[in-house]
């Protein structure tokens, strides 16, 4: 649940609440009038690092005073979806301050996510350095040195 929104309330203070809420992260927010109604808007919201199917969202209009405080909807335009391959490792021993990831493909990009949770069930999320990586190639047996050379006093 969010804190209270005012009905005039600006693209960045809905970001702002939004935002406050448990699960949510990060979202991007637009407002539009509606042209037939000035006294109505249009809100676009897409979540940018919470990643996949959101909760539905509700409005409480029980405090919305006006000619139709209850003329509300809620659409969704585009459904979250998870990325192919996703997955989630849950670590609850806090004393656990590292953790291997295994069976990676070499060549394939990944990226990393790492989110703590609070007694509250809020979480901050932050991306880890590099939160884009790809493993190498496993390393292949070292070769011997080799020299030539460059001209009658350097070699290479």
């Amino acid at each position: 649940k969010s804190r209270s929104i005012s009905y005039d309330a600006t693209a960045s203070d809905l970001k702002s609440a939004l935002e406050q809420m448990p699960y949510v992260n990060n979202v991007e927010v637009r407002r539009e009038v509606v042209d037939d109604n000035p006294d109505g808007f249009l809100w676009f919201v897409t979540f940018t690092t919470n990643v996949g199917p959101q909760p539905s969202f509700s409005i409480d209009t029980s405090n919305l005073i006006g000619l139709n405080p209850t003329g509300l909807s809620i659409t969704r335009d585009v459904p979250g979806e998870l990325p192919d391959d996703y997955s989630v490792i849950f670590v609850q021993d806090p004393s656990i301050t590292s953790l291997n990831l295994t069976d990676l493909e070499t060549g394939k990009i990944y990226y990393v996510r790492i989110s703590s949770m609070a007694d509250e069930g809020k979480r901050v999320s932050l991306p880890t350095p590099p939160s884009e990586c790809a493993p190498g190639g496993v390393p292949g047996q070292v070769k011997p040195p080799f020299m030539r050379a460059f001209d009658n006093e350097t070699v290479l």
